[in-house]
């Protein structure tokens, strides 16, 4: 329990102590009272991209457009997921600083994390690299040709 200079519970910066939260609290805070931040969107994504594909079987030009804008909104959600894992990441590094964990305990996190980081960033390159090549074949004028 973090305890300020006096001894008393909450004055070490927690939520009752009165000090300004930073940016990246205030944001993880908030996230629980906006449900609909994590669901509504991702359902939308989900029925367009289900209209979108119903839509490329029948051979339907706005459907071949919408599926790449939707895999374009793909990339950049990878793109965004990494930079906002490393940022996320390294915060729970700092909190290793804060606690002071046992040099072995801290030496395998510090190796976990690394790796958590580095397999996270190659899948979402990946998924990414996928989304590029699928783009890639839908623009191609062969593949163009059959949408009319």
């Amino acid at each position: 329990m973090n305890r300020g200079s006096d001894g008393s519970p909450g004055a070490g910066g927690g939520p009752l102590s009165g000090a300004v939260p930073t940016a990246r609290q205030r944001s993880v805070m908030l996230l629980p009272y906006w449900p609909g931040l994590r669901s509504e969107p991702a359902l939308i994504v989900s029925a367009s991209t289900l209209c979108a594909s119903i839509g490329l079987l029948l051979r339907h030009e706005w459907a071949r457009i919408a599926f790449i804008g939707i895999l374009v909104l793909g990339i950049l959600w990878n793109i965004g997921g990494i930079v906002l894992q490393q940022w996320l990441m390294s915060s729970m590094l700092d909190f290793q600083n804060v606690r002071a964990p046992p040099p072995e305990l801290a030496a395998t996190m510090q190796g976990m994390m690394i790796a958590i980081r580095v397999f996270s960033a190659l899948f979402a390159i990946g998924v990414s690299v996928l989304f590029g090549w699928i783009i890639q074949k839908l623009r191609s004028p062969e593949i163009a040709a059959e949408f009319g």
